[in-house]
């Protein structure tokens, strides 16, 4: 009940101060916008593959990237394989690979991936 108290102030606040173009632009007014929604429109903006593992962290993030027309997602056996095919197309596009792994063993598999693409300073 606080936050929702919190982004009432913040909105009633905002029109008093003219920024309630920029609320409009977050979407803050209708409070309709997951968090995982914005971090997949700001990937869409870097890069236009997304590499993954699996995990039941990730599983809003998967739900966005899945439902944003700028993003293909790729799936990968594990994370390891994701990492290693996030810097295989970092390397080809010259672009940034996207490699993404739930919490715990999944983000320590990543760490080949990122050794390997950073020991080839890409």
């Amino acid at each position: 009940m606080k936050v929702f108290l919190a982004f009432k102030s913040l909105v009633s606040y905002s029109k008093k101060r003219k920024f309630y173009k920029l609320l409009t632009f977050f979407n803050l007014r209708g409070f309709s916008v997951k968090l995982s929604d914005y971090i997949a429109d700001f990937l869409s903006k870097i890069t236009g593959h997304a590499f993954t593992g699996h995990g039941g962290c990730i599983v809003h993030l998967l739900d966005s990237l899945e439902s944003h027309p700028k993003i293909k997602i790729v799936p990968c056996q594990n994370e390891q394989g994701a990492s290693m095919s996030a810097e295989a197309y970092a390397r080809v596009s010259r672009g940034v690979g996207l490699g993404i792994a739930t919490s715990g063993p999944g983000m320590i598999n990543l760490l080949q991936g990122i050794a390997c693409a950073y020991f080839d300073s890409i």
